[in-house]
Formats: C-alpha cells, structure tokens, sequence
C-alpha cells in the first residue's frame, strides 16, 4: 500500500515499517540548494543531526560537508554554524564560509531579518485555529532529563499525546530555573480528522520551543 494523507489503516491489514537510510557523501549534492563564495544552503533531511554530537561515531551534516568539500574542491572547510535543526526535523539549515560574517548573521537572525517558518503534524486541532503562544520556559539543571520547565508547567517535550500534562499550574520559585520568554505564531493550515497541519513561526528560540509549546497546547508533535 503507498501511504498517502488519506489512507485509513484497518484491522487486518498489514503495513510494513522500513528503516531510513542514512545519508552519504554523495547525497550531499542533492541537498544543496544555493552556494556562493560566503555561504551554503542545504535541505537537511530527517533522522540526520546537523552538528557532530557527545557520540562521534553518529553521522552528522557538518562532516558529511566538511568531506564533500575535500573531495570536490581539495580545501580543508569548517562549516560555519549559525542555527541548528533537531535530528528529527528537515528544513534548510545554513552553513557560513567565512568566521568573519558570523557576528552579522548572529545579529539578523536577533533582529528577524532571517525567519523560520516550520511546518509540523500535530494530534489534535487547537481553539482558536491562529493566534500567539507566549510562555515561559527553562532547562532542567540535569540535562539527562530531556526536560523543558515552563513556570505554569511540567513538560516533557518528549511525551506522548496521552501523556501531556495539563493543568498541573506549577509555579517554580527556585532559583535554579532561569525562565525566558517564548513566543511563537501558530496557524492551522489543513486537519484531517484528529491530526492537524501546522505553520509555526518562533518568534525566539528556546531550546525544544516548538514541542513544548505544542505539547501546552494539547497538540503534541507527532
């Protein structure tokens, strides 16, 4: 069967599950999509982290870069990073050629002249349909947690959709936690049944911002 938006899986039927390959040196080619003398713009897939990790051995798109350029122009090149995308999120996702612009395409992306526009499959359709989310989120102390705090909630961006905490109104006075504000705007693009499209658009970037706030909303990522 070839999945598609509309397809209903019934009893009985067997779907089949393949694992994604990772990519190579020579997918790199595909995923190019703009280059000049001071940059380069690539489409990362999924499951692909963009930055080498604690775990070396994990592919990940710097390196893959970083050899395509040996092998294609014979230079040693270091990827300059200005913004991250999550191993499961695909998107473009930019690459400096010159240390000397990372403080001017630091300053673009404070003052929004670069915008991020996300597109998600979430569980759920929120009320209203449009509108702003403004929390206030932290880091647990303990990274190995996994967990983001948010000052009204506890919120496990990694939880599923039935495990969504929802009105524990928790307020965190320690201080330990350091809130900062999160803003994104949210739109329902398209549902079908219990599963809606979302455009998301941060308006900052907190660490699993997205899922967080999705998950608040009754809307968790899926």
């Amino acid at each position: 069967v070839v999945w598609d938006d509309s397809l209903v899986v019934r009893p009985k039927q067997r779907v089949e599950m393949h694992s994604i390959p990772y990519p190579t040196l020579q997918d790199v080619v595909q995923m190019l999509v703009f280059e000049d003398e001071h940059l380069m713009i690539l489409n990362k897939p999924f499951n692909l982290a963009s930055q080498p990790t604690a775990d070396r051995g994990r592919i990940n798109l710097v390196d893959l870069v970083r050899d395509f350029m040996w092998q294609r122009d014979h230079v040693v090149f270091e990827p300059g990073v200005v913004h991250r995308l999550d191993k499961d999120t695909s998107g473009l996702i930019i690459y400096l050629k010159k240390k000397e612009l990372h403080k001017a395409f630091d300053k673009m992306f404070q003052l929004h002249r670069i915008q991020k526009t996300y597109w998600a499959r979430v569980a759920g359709v929120p009320k209203p349909e449009a509108g702003t989310w403004v929390h206030e989120l932290s880091e647990f102390p303990d990274p190995g947690t996994k967990k983001i705090q948010c000052k009204m909630q506890n919120v496990n961006c990694k939880m599923r959709p039935t495990e969504v905490p929802v009105g524990q109104n928790q307020i965190f006075e320690d201080s330990k936690f350091k809130f900062r504000k999160a803003e994104t705007l949210y739109k329902v693009l398209s549902t079908n049944g219990d599963v809606s499209l979302f455009e998301l658009k941060p308006q900052t970037g907190r660490m699993h911002q997205l899922r967080v706030q999705c998950a608040l909303a009754g809307c968790p990522i899926l």
